[in-house]
């Protein structure tokens, strides 16, 4: 069963929250930037992209990923939920 938009964005969140107990739920929007603002590091994104996987249902080529793509909620949704939902 596909996982509609803000089903994904919602685990993506749960996820984050998860990672970084220090940040409340109210403070993570789609836009927070996530990597700037320290939510998660650069050690959180492999995990994150077993995560991505698991929610796809699929893997995908790493060598896709491509600049920014870790940036926030909405532009991990956009590089790698849009074109399959």
């Amino acid at each position: 069963m596909t996982k509609t938009e803000q089903e994904v964005k919602e685990s993506l969140k749960a996820w984050i929250l998860k990672k970084n107990p220090k940040i409340q739920s109210e403070d993570l929007t789609d836009e927070t930037r996530l990597m700037e603002s320290r939510i998660i590091s650069s050690l959180h994104i492999m995990e994150l992209i077993l995560e991505i996987e698991k929610l796809k249902g699929s893997k995908f080529n790493i060598k896709n990923i491509k600049p920014g793509v870790f940036q926030s909620v909405n532009s991990i949704y956009q590089a790698f939920f849009a074109s399959s939902i």
